[in-house]
């Protein structure tokens, strides 16, 4: 098989992209029924877009082999899980895997066409000779709806429906344009929690109608809280704070009906929204978006607003909204939310400062328990444990232990003044038995470098603990060492934290996630192949000034490099990292010292036979420099909650299409394995803290006002040559940086863990 080989260092993440569903049809058969070929898009841009399509045997004979030809209109840049041949209109055959079909399944490959995709340009469908019938998000490309049964707007109206549009191509409702203006109708007034649903139907496509929820008739677009919108991209997505943003990239068609429920949560200035194409089943546009910037501060909603821009124009038909699951509270939670256990608990003005006595008393979490989705399979409360003995004898014995008995249960720390586990995540004498006293060297302008903790690296954090441990049937809050982990599946874990007052984020830090047997973690500099198709783990990460990450060690990532960064309340053109100590007011989610939080992480695994791979333009797969794979995704799926003590703060994630595992390294052929190592096995305590830059201070100079990285004359260390010195730098040239001595911790930072629970099964739903 020809192959095209990338290096390594080159290679790009293209995780959380698109998940394939693997299946398909016939050759040399005629079906009495059409067969219809269904254009899912998974992102819209200016210069390309991506798709799934997806093939449904409708005929009474089942399809073993097929061959589908249609017409696109553009050129095609990539495809998976199928063959590519001739010009528009191409010719699409079934690989090795996905050429049966059973009468009323589907099977499903993709592409990535160049250019702007325009449904009009779609046709001539034929599927191994007989016709078959184009959709592009489940309607056909003339507009009417696919489905025979409709649903109303009010059976769609509770916070978990999830069923389909409209089937009719009109609908009983007002239509406006945009001679209109903004179009306002009264809402009863909402000051916690509820539902609004409505169906909307768009006259052309791509469009600029916007549907909105206010404070107040409002009569411009400033003025809306929470907005969907038909936009000029041909696809539909939601307002985020500052800018519009989509979780799901949804097409939609001219003269479609859709379906949309927002969620509210009026007290934490934020909402979700899903949509439900003709036909189709509903899909997620905004997962917890915050109101726009400037309604930040409303305490109500109480209108509903539709605008059609002049700019394209076209016609918006919108029906009488109904709201659902309606609270008064100020503090309620979304209404698919789980209760908060205890109620709000403000901190106590004589909680410790990170320093001082661990006995003060502090603020309580909410409960963690409260996120259970099936029976408990592990729980650790520190109450039945003595105070004052290192929690975990098991530490990473590739770590440095001198800071070990910072890593100790301590009473009066937890819930209700309960006893938890404190780590200091800085001992006084310095990290890593690195005394910051002691200075190698000074640069001409006489700023002082750290010494780095040998002679090639520059590593200013400290792993008080890192332990898998297994996720083992101890239920009692007590704590045992045991290799009986009970693998599973889908595995939810929560627990509470605390940073204490005074807590120096520095640049980073890790909380506890969920990991294969063998976890993946680490990266190298060099691009050393550390990837391995059985190892993952999905750990939190908190960066500089307490922002929020998943950090995923999953087989998407090139080998060598470190996890996949998704952060919350991230938008396009946010830096990657805030800088230490400026926090900027955006209403951004980070988390602040002095507070309980409760975190959830939920992991789904994936199917090692529904991995897509990168393929060169020919069909063959891409190899990385190690002669691997390229993943490109999966079907499984994580996410991450976290709530506030008092639930007035929330914010969730949800990635999907992720792989997690890569057992075949490659399309499987034959039975597919299904190790349980593979699967979710342990707890993954880790307390890394700081920042591990390769010779990064080294290769700084401070009369650029450290925000460059430019080559210096190498430094005396030993072991250290000119041409590593040089390979080191090179790829740190003009690279942003924060000022130095913010890497690591400056004080003797401490935090707090309670209540750390797993449950059986997956979870995506808000707190």
């Amino acid at each position: 098989m020809k192959v095209h080989r990338v290096p390594a260092l080159r290679r790009r993440s293209l995780g959380f992209v698109v998940a394939a569903g693997i299946q398909a049809f016939a050759v040399g058969q005629t079906q009495a029924a059409p067969v219809t070929v269904d254009l899912q898009m998974k992102s819209v841009g200016s210069s390309s877009y991506t798709t799934d399509v997806v093939i449904k045997n409708n005929t009474t004979t089942a399809i073993n082999g097929w061959t589908l030809v249609f017409k696109l209109g553009n050129t095609i840049k990539s495809f998976y899980s199928v063959t590519e041949s001739g010009a528009d209109p191409y010719t699409w055959k079934n690989v090795s895997f996905n050429g049966a079909i059973a009468v009323g399944a589907t099977q499903t490959f993709g592409f990535t066409g160049n250019g702007t995709f325009n449904s009009a340009n779609l046709g001539n469908c034929t599927l191994n000779g007989a016709a078959c019938t184009l959709l592009v998000g489940g309607a056909p490309i003339g507009g009417a709806s696919s489905s025979a049964a409709a649903s109303s707007v009010a059976a769609s109206s509770a916070a978990t429906s999830s069923v389909a549009a409209s089937s009719s191509s009109s609908i009983s409702g007002t239509t406006i344009t945009s001679s209109n203006g903004f179009v306002n109708t009264a809402l009863a007034n909402q000051t916690g929690s509820f539902t609004v649903s409505f169906d909307a139907k768009p006259s052309i496509s791509p469009a600029n109608n916007t549907i909105s929820l206010s404070s107040g008739a409002q009569t411009a677009y400033t003025g809306m809280a929470a907005s969907v919108r038909f936009a000029t991209t041909g696809t539909i997505d939601a307002r985020n704070g500052g800018a519009y943003a989509a979780v799901t990239s949804v097409p939609f068609v001219a003269n479609g009906i859709y379906h949309f429920r927002m969620v509210v949560n009026v007290p934490a200035k934020t909402y979700s929204a899903y949509v439900t194409p003709p036909g189709g089943t509903e899909k997620t546009i905004a997962t917890n978006y915050a109101f726009r910037t400037e309604q930040a501060g409303i305490t109500n909603i109480n209108n509903f607003d539709a605008n059609v821009n002049s700019s394209p124009g076209g016609s918006l038909t919108y029906t009488t909204p109904v709201i659902s699951g309606s609270s008064s509270s100020s503090v309620a939670s979304s209404a698919a939310a789980s209760s908060v256990a205890a109620s709000s608990r403000a901190s106590s003005a004589a909680a410790s400062s990170a320093a001082a006595s661990s006995t003060a008393a502090s603020s309580a979490p909410a409960s963690s328990s409260s996120s259970s989705t099936g029976v408990v399979r592990y729980r650790q409360t520190f109450d039945t444990l003595a105070t004052g003995a290192l929690w975990k004898n098991n530490l990473d014995s590739a770590k440095p232990t001198a800071h070990k008995e910072n890593a100790l249960v301590t009473a009066s720390c937890g819930t209700g003044g309960s006893t938890c586990l404190r780590i200091v995540y800085r001992h006084p004498d310095g990290i890593h038995k690195q005394p910051f006293s002691s200075p190698v060297f000074a640069t001409t302008s006489g700023v002082i470098n750290w010494a780095p903790s040998d002679s090639t690296h520059t590593n200013t954090a400290t792993d008080v603990l890192q332990a898998n441990l297994p996720i083992d049937g101890t239920t009692d809050g007590s704590s045992k060492d045991s290799n009986a982990a009970i693998p599973a599946k889908a595995y939810t874990l929560a627990y509470d934290v605390y940073f204490e007052p005074g807590f120096d984020f520095a640049k980073g830090g890790k909380l506890p996630g969920l990991a294969a047997a063998a976890f993946d973690s680490g990266c190298t500099e060099d691009g050393n192949n550390k990837r391995s198709g059985t190892n993952w783990s999905e750990r939190i990460m908190w960066r500089a000034n307490g922002r929020v990450e998943m950090y995923s060690y999953d087989q998407s990532r090139p080998s060598g490099s470190c996890g996949i960064n998704k952060m919350i309340d991230q938008v396009a053109g946010d830096p990657p990292y805030e800088v230490p100590g400026q926090i900027p007011n955006d209403g951004k989610f980070r988390f602040k010292s002095g507070i309980w939080y409760t975190v959830r992480v939920s992991v789904k695994m994936n199917d090692n036979n529904a991995n897509v791979y990168q393929k060169d333009g020919s069909g063959n797969l891409v190899l990385d420099a190690s002669g691997d794979p390229i993943v490109v995704s999966g079907n499984g799926e994580v996410s991450l909650a976290i709530k506030s003590a008092d639930g007035a703060t929330k914010r969730l994630m949800v990635y999907s299409n992720v792989a997690l595992r890569d057992e075949c390294n490659g399309p499987c052929s034959g039975t597919p394995p299904d190790t349980k190592a593979t699967w979710i096995n342990g707890l993954f305590f880790s307390t890394f803290h700081g920042g591990n830059e390769t010779k990064r201070l080294t290769c700084i100079d401070p009369s650029s006002t450290m925000t460059n990285v430019v080559q210096k004359a190498m430094p005396s260390y030993s072991g250290l040559t000119q041409a590593r010195f040089n390979a080191l730098c090179a790829s740190q040239i003009n690279v942003p940086l924060f000022p130095i001595l913010t890497w690591n911790p400056q004080t003797n930072t401490a935090a707090r863990f309670d209540n750390m629970i797993i449950t059986d099964g997956y979870t995506s739903a808000p707190f």
